[in-house]
């Protein structure tokens, strides 16, 4: 127990290993040896491959943490401020790796099934309550949020495998316009007598 103030800084360090070299198929030794400690200290602080791999998935869910508060009328402003942060050299390493877990999580859905709600069902359940509370029908605000999720997802998918910053940009900022056109229009609908 004394070396338990360890396990952040272990967690920490696999992350960022991982973050730089992926998956890959590593084994407990190979990522024992990556961060300088003994496959048994790992094992011990982490248990088997699946339960350090459970807790890697989760560091890089927390990465991509879901911001529970904003306004009423801010969904554009925060969708523009996520994709900000997600597109930095920093935030684009993650993401090549959470695209690496999330294609491990499809194969073994029941084993990350905890991964997969977190980083899909909990965004679009965000992003359409937020919806609902500025006045959209719940179907509505369902299909909505599953759009925009696939539309900021492909976009990041994209710039990963093409590095094309500029063109990938434009075509989120012409998504990002669109989508506050539309919320507008719709809502302008919904309110008017």
């Amino acid at each position: 127990m004394r070396y338990e103030h360890r396990r952040p800084e272990l967690l920490e360090a696999l992350l960022n290993h991982l973050v730089d070299n992926g998956l890959n198929g590593q084994s407990v030794r190979a990522l024992a040896e990556s961060v300088g400690v003994s496959h048994v200290t790992l094992r011990h602080h982490f248990g088997t491959r699946e339960q350090l791999l459970a807790e890697v998935f989760q560091a890089i869910v927390e990465h991509w943490s879901i911001p529970f508060h904003f306004a009423k009328n801010d969904l554009v402003w925060v969708i523009r401020d996520q994709w900000r942060r997600w597109t930095t050299p920093v935030g684009q390493r993650y993401f090549r790796l959470a695209f690496e877990v999330y294609g491990l999580a499809v194969s073994q859905p029941d084993q990350h099934r905890s991964f997969l709600t977190k980083m899909v069902s909990d965004w679009i359940t965000l992003i359409a309550d937020h919806l609902v509370e500025t006045g959209y029908q719940r179907a509505k605000a369902e299909n909505l949020a599953t759009r925009i999720l696939a539309q900021i997802r492909g976009l990041q998918m994209d710039l990963i495998a093409t590095g094309d910053i500029l063109r990938v940009e434009a075509a989120f900022e012409e998504f990002a316009s669109q989508l506050a056109t539309e919320v507008s229009q719709t809502l302008g609908r919904q309110g008017a007598p």
